[in-house]
């Protein structure tokens, strides 16, 4: 029989070398992936419901080509004032940080142009942007530090995740 010991170190207790290679070990694993996309695109398709706007199709990358194409038109915002908006927006609002982050966004280019489509329109690109920053911070040191923490992750002293 064989008797094998090893050393299980918490992230804090790692060397800052070993840190750096218990992140880079993350970043590049087959595992991951941006956890919050399907919450982030449920909010906005919750924000294009509350105008009878349907999404057609989208593509969300970090750092590579993204967008999100919706069914609008004209015809969704004839008629809406932006009390009315804002009511319809409320109505349908799902939690998420993302939708908060449209809705803002909504706001803020009606009070500047008064356009409900445009304000629709730059909403939509507002709900992209959230969802890009939040996937890049996820691949921060910072996040995996505080989730390595907060998780109780343990690792070898080399930085391997146990």
């Amino acid at each position: 029989m064989r008797v094998l010991s090893f050393n299980v170190f918490s992230f804090n207790e790692l060397s800052e070398e070993a840190q750096k290679k218990a992140w880079e070990n993350y970043i590049n694993s087959n595992h991951f992936e941006y956890v919050w996309v399907d919450e982030g695109i449920k909010s906005i398709r919750a924000f294009a419901d509350a105008f009878g706007i349907g999404l057609k199709d989208y593509e969300i990358s970090t750092y590579g080509r993204s967008f999100i194409s919706t069914d609008a038109h004209n015809d969704a915002f004839r008629g809406v004032s932006f009390d009315k908006a804002i009511q319809m927006i409320d109505a349908n609002e799902d939690g998420y940080c993302v939708y908060y982050d449209m809705k803002k966004a909504f706001i803020d280019s009606v009070k500047g142009n008064g356009n409900i489509k445009g304000a629709f329109e730059d909403a939509i690109d507002a709900g992209l942007k959230s969802i890009k920053a939040d996937m890049k911070y996820q691949e921060t040191f910072e996040h995996f530090k505080d989730m390595a923490e907060g998780n109780e992750y343990e690792f070898y002293d080399n930085g391997s995740l146990i």
